[in-house]
């Protein structure tokens, strides 16, 4: 039976990741009300799992110091692992703990920070290092990519039909109609003249 191929490790420094990124700060909660970070958080799962698919198995470490509730347990959602530390235990232990149980293996490991002592104390064969500044702008990139991608299957999906009187509408495959706006230098270029919207 032929063995699977193991995708090669992504740990990264939630925390770190989040503080340089001004599309995770602009999730955070200041209302003292909830968990500050939860949304930041959960926005950065998702992205790692977009990112990380097919490339990575991910791991994404989140410092106790910053948890209202410090004892969280280990979870996988979308394919990320995500472990909070434990009361005491800074993430750069846990991460530090997580290489140097991939280089016994051997494993291929990438860790993802900006802070400069983790950074020291885990780089070496097999390990890479990408600092957080570059994940947040590949993801960011991977963001405008999908937005794309979507506009142009919204575009595929619908399209313009006239009714019997006449009104224009935009159509989707789907059968529901909406009215088209601003529309009037669409219609005058791609249908026939004298048309107008509603």
């Amino acid at each position: 039976m032929a063995s699977k191929h193991r995708l090669d490790l992504l740990v990264i420094d939630g925390y770190n990741v989040i503080f340089k990124s001004e599309r995770y700060m602009a999730r955070m909660d200041r209302s003292g009300v909830s968990d500050p970070f939860e949304q930041s958080r959960d926005l950065l799962i998702s992205d790692v799992a977009a990112y990380a698919k097919g490339k990575y198995e991910p791991v994404v470490v989140f410092d106790a110091a910053n948890n209202v509730s410090p004892e969280r347990p280990y979870t996988e959602r979308g394919g990320v692992r995500t472990i909070f530390s434990k009361t005491g235990e800074s993430a750069d232990t846990v991460i530090e703990r997580l290489v140097t149980e991939e280089r016994l293996v051997p494993h291929a490991v990438t860790v993802v920070t900006s802070d400069s002592t983790i950074r020291a104390t885990v780089g070496g064969i097999p390990v890479s290092r990408i600092s957080s500044d570059v994940l947040v702008h590949d993801v960011d990139a991977l963001a405008v990519e999908y937005e794309h991608e979507n506009a142009a299957r919204i575009r595929m999906i619908y399209q313009i039909r006239q009714n019997r009187s006449g009104v224009l509408l935009v159509v989707s495959h789907l059968g529901t109609s909406i009215r088209m706006r601003e529309c009037d230098d669409f219609l005058n270029a791609s249908l026939h003249s004298g048309v107008g919207c509603l």
